[in-house]
This record gives C-alpha cells, sequence and structure tokens, in this order.
C-alpha cells in the first residue's frame, strides 16, 4: 500500500450465509444461480447429501494463530506465477475486509459456471469485471487499488457490517478465506496471502 495514503479500516462482517447472500447480492451477483449455506461437517456424506449441488466455493472462517503463518509460507514458496494466471486474486489491504474480499474470491471465479455478463447491470461486479477485462491482465496489487478507491464497495461493506446478529465489533481475531474449483483444481484464496495456493 501507498505510505501516502492512511491505511483503511472497516467493519468486520458477520459469518453468517444470510449476511453472505445478502452482500454477493448486493455486489450485483444473481443468487437464482448459487448461494451461500452454512457447512456443518466437511465428510462426504454431509457433501453428498445435505449441501445443495454443485458446491463450487466454500468460504472457510478461522481464527488467526501465529503457528500458521510458517505452514502457509512453506506452502505458497513452491507455487509459480502460472498459478495466480488461472484465477482472480485479490490481495486484501483494507483491515477487517476479509469477509468481503473473500465473498469476490468466490463470485469472480465463478467462470466455470456464470457468465460475467449476468451479473446486475451498472453493479460492483459489473464494473470490476469490465476493468478486469479491459486492457492488461490485472496483478493482484491492481485489483486491491481498485477496492480500495471504491466508495461504492466500501458503502455496500459498510451496510452489511450492521447486519446479522452479532454484536458490531471494531476488531476480530477470526479471518475468512475462499477455496473455489477452478477447472480440474480447488484453489485457496486468502487476501492475506500476496498469492493463490492449490
Amino acid at each position: 500500500m501507498d505510505s501516502e495514503q492512511p491505511e483503511k479500516v472497516w467493519l468486520p462482517i458477520e459469518c453468517n450465509p444470510e449476511v453472505f447472500n445478502l452482500l454477493a447480492l448486493r455486489l450485483g451477483f444473481p443468487l437464482e444461480k448459487f448461494s451461500f449455506t452454512d457447512v456443518f461437517a466437511l465428510d462426504d456424506e454431509v457433501w453428498t447429501s445435505m449441501m445443495p449441488q454443485p458446491v463450487v466455493a466454500v468460504i472457510l472462517a478461522f481464527p488467526i494463530k501465529e503457528m500458521h503463518k510458517g505452514l502457509r509460507e512453506t506452502i505458497r514458496s513452491g507455487l509459480t506465477e502460472e498459478i495466480e494466471s488461472k484465477v482472480c486474486f485479490i490481495k486484501q489491504q483494507i483491515t477487517n475486509a476479509c469477509g468481503t474480499v473473500a465473498t469476490l474470491h468466490a463470485l469472480l471465479n465463478l467462470a466455470d459456471h456464470i457468465d460475467s455478463s449476468e451479473f446486475v447491470e451498472d453493479s460492483f461486479l459489473a464494473k470490476f469485471t469490465k476493468w478486469e477485462n479491459d486492457g492488461d491482465k490485472k496483478t493482484s496489487e491492481a485489483r486491491s487499488k481498485y477496492l480500495i478507491a471504491s466508495e461504492e464497495l466500501e458503502l455496500i461493506h459498510l451496510e452489511l457490517s450492521q447486519e446479522g446478529s452479532s454484536e458490531v465489533v471494531e476488531c476480530t481475531s477470526c479471518h475468512f478465506m475462499t477455496f473455489v474449483a477452478v477447472g480440474d483444481t480447488v484453489y485457496e484464496l486468502d487476501g492475506r496471502e500476496c498469492k493463490p495456493g492449490c
């Protein structure tokens, strides 16, 4: 982030599929295609019998622990730039924006299932994908700057930070990341990292 720009801090959003669905709707995503739902277990029986199919992305909420940092660096150390070219990855540079970034990671990486022309006209997603496809290939850093500059996204996020049943807090020790299937590969998209994992 530019040292000249003050760091943006947003209120966190609640880990709640209703909030994620409202967020997706406000961003311009057609919920009749896909929607968020709670996942209560990760075993095969739950995935095949209790989850709406197909499952194309999963947003995981987890506590931030220092012990994970070394493991995550090891996992990503062998990854090539080729991986980043296969997914839309956004580096999170706004404090507490991980819920919105995780949601964007899910929604923007569904090209195998939905065409961006199906996003609501003039919505944030429609404008972002037009910008993304206009000219040169965008980097995660350029995408981050787009998010930082977007007053529309900030207002949507602020609105959604007031939704749900939890008390609104300014600081949280939890983080959201996304797992999304693109082609035959499941990618791990964590905005705290500098590149995607798989």
